[in-house]
């Protein structure tokens, strides 16, 4: 498989993943209703991330393959014992820990040109991990997040000057 055939999977599978990411925590918003704008924070900065992605797609993408992991996501959400906010924190984490091995490892091969989208993606995951652990220390995440949130916009504006 070719650099840039491996390359368009793997962005494709990040920007489908950003999806059933969004929909757990939606989910989750429900559960916790009380850790609902923190949830709800960590949708966003997964949909802002697949909004990131998708410029820089030129695999297809199909709305049953996106439908599929938002239905993924939710399944997810579902199988996990939530019975209170450090509770999902403390098992997230490792999936979180898991992601962040793997996508700084696909950095490392990024394909010339495509280094700053791998690791915008792989920043994204850093802001969950540093989020969580801050949250599990008892003190506000949020303005990590929103900082991400920040940075993806300023991403997607320079994109859209020099992407088109």
């Amino acid at each position: 498989m070719s650099t840039i055939v491996a390359s368009e999977e793997y962005l494709k599978q990040a920007y489908l993943g950003e999806y059933g990411g969004e929909a757990s925590f939606l989910a989750w918003a429900q559960c916790l209703p009380e850790q609902e704008p923190s949830l709800r924070l960590l949708a966003e900065v997964e949909s802002s991330t697949a909004n990131y992605l998708r410029v820089h797609l030129s695999k297809e993408v199909t709305q049953g393959e996106i439908e599929a992991r938002v239905k993924f996501g939710r399944d997810r959400a579902a199988h996990f014992d939530v019975k209170s906010w450090t509770s999902l924190l403390n098992a997230a984490m490792p999936i979180v820990e898991e992601a962040l091995i793997r996508f700084k490892a696909a950095e490392r091969d990024a394909p010339d040109g495509r280094e700053h989208v791998y690791q915008h993606f792989t920043a994204h995951e850093q802001a969950l991990a540093d989020f969580f652990t801050c949250e599990l220390r008892g003190e506000d995440g949020k303005p990590i997040l929103k900082n991400y949130l920040v940075e993806t916009e300023r991403a997607m504006q320079e994109c859209s000057r020099s992407c088109v």
